[in-house]
């Protein structure tokens, strides 16, 4: 699924989503960044290495599909760049994943790169994951 990532009302780039959690409403994929994320990148990369991940608590991070519908998932929405990776991964949880299947009805699987991140991924990575995990069972918790 194709959106769009934005902080605030700024267009920072595009993401092409696949499922990665079902049952937690999970998605994730790789930004392909424009020209406005590169006055985010710094603070985004910094964030990566003091926690792990830049959430909505650093940023108003925004997703909205090609129909211009905004996501508003209840689990945040979180983005991984690290130095050490080509990747900027952007991840999203608590959403309606009904909005997420293809025409044929079919869910959209983990990227290759994605899991070859999981497999050989730096600590930092492999924390913001843990962090994400964690955040996203207390959204469950909570309700």
């Amino acid at each position: 699924m194709k959106a769009f990532l934005y902080i605030g009302t700024e267009k920072i780039g595009e993401v092409h989503f696949s499922i990665i959690d079902e049952s937690m409403g999970g998605i994730g994929g790789n930004l392909i960044a424009n020209d406005n994320y590169k006055k985010y990148q710094p603070t985004i990369q910094r964030h990566f290495e003091k926690k792990g991940i830049s959430n909505v608590d650093n940023f108003n991070f925004r997703i909205l599909l090609e129909d211009n519908t905004e996501l508003k998932p209840e689990g945040g929405i979180g983005v991984t760049d690290s130095v050490d990776f080509d990747e900027i991964y952007v991840e999203s949880a608590g959403i309606d994943l009904s909005r997420l299947q293809n025409k044929d009805g079919e869910k959209k699987h983990l990227s290759a790169s994605f899991l070859a991140k999981i497999l050989l991924g730096s600590h930092a990575f492999l924390q913001s994951i843990s962090f994400s995990f964690i955040l996203l069972s207390y959204t469950k918790i909570k309700k």
